[in-house]
C-alpha cells in the first residue's frame, strides 16, 4: 500500500492542532493578584488524564501474607494503611507536570491538585510516586497474575494516601480485571478495610469496561482469521489505545465511521463485564446495599497498542503505528489468501485514524440481539449507534 506522509496523520493531531493555545507569555502576569494568578494555576490544572497501573506482589517479599501487618498499620497522614506486600507502576510515565517546575507559587498548587501521593518505594520500575487527582483522573487498574486481592488493597491504599479520604473515583478495567472479581469475598478482609472499599464503591463516579482488543480489529482478514467476521477490510474506524495520559471526551466522534460499525470484533461479551461487576458490588456492600452507588456504568473500545507494535504515546509514535499497519495492506492480505481479496474505498483512504478510544453508554450490549454470552470471539453489530470519542492528547499537554 503506498501512502502519502498525510496518510500517517492522526485525527488527535487535526483536532487539537485547531485549538487556541494562546499566548506563549504574559509578562504582566507576576503583577496579578495572588487570588487571580492561583486561579490561572488551578485552571491549567483542570484537565483529564488516564493512569494505566501496572500491580503486582512484590518479588522482594518472601514471606507469607499473614507475616505482614495486613490493615493494622497508619501512614502519615494517621489513615489505616493495607500493608500488603505489593508494588506497582505505570504502563507508560509521562513527565511530570510542568507546573512542578515553574515557580514556587505554581509547585505548591500543583502539589494541592495532585494531593494523593502513592509511595515511591512501590514503585518498581521508576521509584518515583504516583501523584493524582480523584476529581479529574482515571484510573485504569491491572493486577498481575492471581493476586486478585491486591485490587481492594491498592483501593484502601488510595484512599488513605488522599488528604480528603476519598480515594479513586473513576475507575477503568479490562476484562480480566472483571474476571478477578469473583474471587474477593467480605469475610476475607477486616471491617474497617471492608469500610473503606464500600465507601470507595458508593462514591465511584465513572467505571469504564475496557475492551481491548489485541488482534483482528482495525486490520480484519475475514473468515479464515478464526472469527465469526467474514469482512476483510483495514478498519480505519477503530480508535487505536494511546498511553498518552492526557485526554478529551467528545460526546460523538465526529468522523464519518458509521460504515465501519457495522461487524465490530469485541472477542467476550462485553456485558460479561458489567454482570461481574454487579455481582461484585452487591456482595462488597453487604448491608450498605440500600445506598444506591452513583456511578455511570460505560464500555471503551480500542484497538490495544501494547502487543507486538509500537506503544503509542505521542505524535510520532502514532504516525509510527500507522506505518506498520500500512505495511500489512494489501499485501499481506494477498499473501494470506492467495489472492487481491480487498479494495480499499477512496473515501475512506481519507478516513483520520484517532488515539484513544470509543466510548459506549451502559445498555448498549444489553440491546444488541443474537450475541451468546458464552461465546468466545463475538462479533457484535453496532451499526446505528454514535459512540463518544475518548480522544489522547499526543502533543504532551
Amino acid at each position: 500500500m503506498e501512502e502519502s506522509a498525510s496518510a500517517f496523520s492522526s485525527f488527535n493531531e487535526a483536532y487539537f492542532s485547531k485549538q487556541n493555545p494562546g499566548p506563549t507569555s504574559f509578562e504582566l502576569f507576576p503583577m496579578l493578584s495572588a487570588e487571580i494568578r492561583l486561579r490561572i494555576w488551578e485552571l491549567s490544572l483542570e484537565s483529564t488524564r488516564l493512569l494505566s497501573v501496572e500491580i503486582r506482589k512484590s518479588e522482594s517479599e518472601n514471606g507469607a501474607d499473614e507475616d505482614f501487618p495486613w490493615h493494622k498499620t497508619t501512614n502519615h497522614l494517621g489513615n489505616v494503611i493495607s500493608g500488603s506486600p505489593y508494588e506497582w507502576a505505570l504502563s507508560h510515565e509521562a513527565r511530570p507536570h510542568a507546573l512542578f517546575s515553574t515557580c514556587a507559587e505554581s509547585r505548591s498548587v500543583a502539589h494541592k491538585h495532585f494531593r494523593v501521593v502513592l509511595p515511591s518505594q512501590q514503585n518498581y520500575k521508576s521509584g518515583r510516586p504516583i501523584r493524582f487527582n480523584p476529581e479529574y483522573d482515571f484510573l485504569m487498574i491491572k493486577i498481575e497474575g492471581y493476586h486478585y486481592y491486591l485490587f481492594v488493597d491498592f483501593l484502601v491504599d488510595c484512599k488513605a494516601y488522599d488528604p480528603k479520604m476519598v480515594g479513586v473515583l473513576n475507575l477503568v478495567m479490562n476484562r480480566e480485571g472483571f474476571e478477578k472479581l469473583e474471587n474477593i469475598r467480605p469475610p476475607d478482609y477486616p471491617r474497617q478495610a471492608l469500610k473503606s472499599l464500600q465507601d470507595t464503591l458508593l462514591n465511584l463516579r465513572h467505571i469504564w469496561a475496557a475492551c481491548l482488543m489485541h488482534t483482528e480489529a482495525r486490520s480484519m482478514s475475514g473468515p479464515l482469521s478464526g472469527f465469526r467476521n467474514y469482512e476483510i477490510k483495514y478498519n480505519r474506524s477503530l480508535p487505536i489505545f494511546g498511553f498518552a495520559p492526557g485526554f478529551e471526551v467528545l460526546d460523538t466522534d465526529p468522523r464519518p465511521i458509521e460504515p465501519d460499525l457495522g461487524l465490530t470484533n469485541v472477542y467476550d461479551h462485553p456485558r460479561k463485564m458489567k454482570q461481574a461487576w454487579e455481582e461484585f458490588e452487591g456482595r462488597m456492600l453487604g448491608d450498605r446495599d440500600n445506598q444506591m452507588p452513583q456511578r455511570t456504568f460505560s464500555y471503551v473500545l480500542a484497538e490495544y497498542s501494547a502487543r507486538n507494535k509500537t506503544i503509542v504515546t505521542d505524535e510520532e509514535t502514532m504516525k509510527e503505528y500507522l506505518r506498520e499497519e500500512a505495511k500489512f495492506w494489501p499485501d499481506g492480505i494477498e499473501k494470506f489468501y492467495g489472492y487481491p481479496c480487498w479494495v480499499e474505498p477512496e473515501d475512506r483512504k481519507r478516513m483520520l485514524s484517532a488515539a484513544g478510544m470509543w466510548l459506549f453508554p451502559e445498555d448498549t450490549f444489553d440491546k444488541r440481539g443474537g450475541l451468546d454470552l458464552d461465546a468466545p470471539k463475538v462479533v457484535a453489530d453496532l451499526g446505528g449507534l454514535k459512540p463518544g470519542l475518548v480522544l489522547c492528547r499526543l502533543d504532551g499537554k
